[in-house]
């Protein structure tokens, strides 16, 4: 079995080979960039399973190349085994990444140790694997569905990454009008009364964002 790791930490990589090398009699690539990624995996379409961090250098968001290389590998091969091992802390953020990516494996570099990555390899060829963090930061949004769905999601993000209300109808392509109602639902639901601040402040408690 062909294996692909993309990681550009030293520490991680260190800790890939000594979880995968003694274990695996087939070939293990190494690439710290996803322009290396993609033409190590363009070049060994026999790659069954890759390994990819999602934020390196320069990526400031969800649509950054972590993501994009991962869209890559399901349209050059959707049976590509993809395990997604990233420090992403916000649950709105896992949420869409498991929507967009649909990993085979997710595991979050808080819990994640050599008896959970064992675990993670033993399953994923016959069933998904989530660790711990990632099943609750799951949950916490799926439990809130309709009240968050992809246009609230992504108006909670923007709202916390400084955007002001005027441009976010650029970016969900909705009134100014429609994002306030949906805005006010959110509240609503949540229980809460008060500015953007406000909202944000108990998105963050809720574990929504960081």
């Amino acid at each position: 079995m062909k294996i692909l790791v993309v990681e550009d930490h030293a520490f991680m990589l260190d800790a890939y080979r000594s979880n995968l090398e003694p274990f695996f009699s087939g070939q293990i690539f190494y690439s710290s960039n996803i322009t290396d990624a993609i033409c190590t995996f363009n070049k060994n379409p026999e790659i069954s399973l890759v390994f990819v961090d999602l934020f390196f250098p320069g990526t400031t968001s969800i649509s950054g190349t972590g993501i994009d290389f991962c869209k890559h590998l399901r349209s050059a091969n959707p049976e590509v085994k993809i395990v997604i091992i990233s420090a992403v802390t916000e649950s709105i953020i896992i949420y869409d990444i498991i929507k967009v990516v649909n990993p085979e494996g997710f595991l979050a570099k808080s819990d994640c140790n050599s008896a959970i990555f064992k675990e993670c390899l033993n399953s994923i060829f016959s069933e998904i694997y989530y660790s711990q963090y990632i099943k609750t930061a799951l949950q916490t949004i799926s439990s809130l569905s309709p009240f968050m769905d992809q246009i609230n999601r992504k108006i909670l993000m923007l709202l916390n990454q400084g955007v002001k209300n005027k441009n976010i109808c650029d970016h969900v392509m909705l009134s100014l009008s429609a994002i306030d109602k949906r805005k006010s639902l959110i509240k609503d639901y949540l229980g809460i009364e008060g500015d953007d601040e406000t909202l944000l402040k108990e998105a963050r408690n809720r574990g929504f964002i960081s």
